[in-house]
């Protein structure tokens, strides 16, 4: 008889966490031995764009219709922001609790699953009654980071006695590990890298992709995330070119991918600074690997991450690679001090990316260190790690 596994998230949408949760779903569930339900949250059609992708033979339950999600996303993005903005959030949290928990009820009953996986860090009440099943979650973020703000120690204090619900805590990179730990969170605690999957990935890069018009293939640098300041910081990256610009009169191609709350005024910005015929918005694509493996230059802006997958899938496809060195995830994945720059400073990321794309000797010795880094995450010690915790 097959082991049910229920695995829950907020959406569907072409995040790392989402990413890599769906790539659990679809190995487990090909083993033949599980049956597999995934929950999710929210659904909104112009960002589900991994439903696709999942095996047929999952199960796949979402607590809202498009309406709601929609609503509840763009008012949660809105609130989350300022001290009144996050005492709305709560309100609503409040609320959306009530309504899933009800939901969540109906598919326990329904399904009878033996354990719970969190595949991304949200920790819904309604999952503590459930006592007798074995709960799973994984910590996706940077724990100074996601608890910055008002009454930190509070907050990490009461977001830990939660985690003592989980009877397996997941760490996705070996800083959100350390972090952790410091934290005195050791018992049942475990290093797993997000999987990927090389031959697909390739094989998806090969399809037919679309090019603003005038824009060459290997002529442009590009960076796919969601757009959203708090946390992907493309004021730096767009600031960055404009100081190339003005520094070497040199206007390079920046190619975007994502969607997300600020894309508005990140246009605005482009305006600002007279690059709208050099940096381009094409928002959410379900295959954003052709984009990537014809790009001259992958860059991540990002101010906090838990892994950065999305640098792994670059190196996958033998791209050139420039982050922000922010505190868990890029420099494990790099760890090359020409591609790690300063979170924020766009000084720094203007002389990374001119260096290295007019420095060919650095070029070639910087793919041939990045070719062994990829060796380090083999995605196999994951999902076996997984399967481990399921016995």
């Amino acid at each position: 008889m097959k082991k049910k596994v229920l695995f829950f998230l907020t959406s569907l949408s072409t995040g790392g966490t989402e990413k890599a949760t769906v790539a659990y779903v679809n190995e487990l569930a090909a083993t033949g031995k599980y049956e597999i339900i995934l929950c999710v949250m929210f659904y909104i059609t112009s960002k589900n764009t991994l439903e696709y992708s999942i095996e047929k033979t999952v199960n796949i339950i979402y607590f809202s219709n498009d309406i709601i999600g929609n609503r509840l996303i763009e008012m949660l993005s809105g609130f989350s922001n300022g001290y009144w903005g996050k005492i709305k959030y709560a309100a609503y949290r409040l609320k959306y609790n009530i309504l899933f928990s009800k939901k969540f009820d109906e598919v326990m009953d329904r399904y009878r699953p033996t354990t719970i996986i969190q595949g991304d860090s949200v920790m819904p009440d309604y999952f503590q009654k459930y006592s007798n099943i074995t709960k799973i979650i994984f910590i996706h973020f940077s724990i100074d980071h996601i608890f910055s703000h008002f009454f930190k120690a509070y907050r990490i204090k009461n977001w830990l006695k939660k985690l003592q619900n989980y009877d397996q805590v997941i760490a996705v990179s070996r800083g959100v590990y350390e972090q952790m730990a410091e934290l005195g969170l050791t018992k049942n605690l475990h290093l797993f890298y997000n999987p990927f999957f090389e031959k697909q990935i390739k094989l998806q890069a090969d399809q037919a992709y679309t090019l603003p018009p005038g824009i060459k293939e290997n002529d442009y640098i590009i960076s796919v995330a969601r757009l959203d300041e708090n946390q992907k910081d493309f004021t730096s990256l767009i600031n960055a070119l404009a100081l190339i610009k003005k520094k070497y009169a040199v206007a390079y191609n920046l190619v975007i991918l994502g969607d997300g709350r600020d894309r508005e005024s990140l246009e605005k910005l482009v305006l600002d600074l007279g690059l709208q015929q050099s940096v381009f918005f094409l928002g959410i694509k379900q295959n954003p690997y052709p984009y990537i493996a014809n790009s001259s230059l992958f860059v991540l802006s990002t101010r906090f991450e838990g892994f950065g997958i999305v640098l792994l899938e670059a190196l996958l496809l033998d791209k050139l690679v420039i982050s922000s060195d922010c505190y868990t995830g890029p420099a494990e994945i790099l760890n090359h001090e020409k591609l790690l720059v300063p979170v924020g400073d766009k000084e720094a990321m203007a002389e990374a990316i001119y260096n290295l794309l007019n420095d060919k000797r650095l070029q070639e010795q910087v793919l041939s260190h990045l070719q062994n880094q990829k060796k380090i995450f083999d995605p196999l010690r994951s999902i076996h790690g997984l399967e481990n915790l399921l016995q």
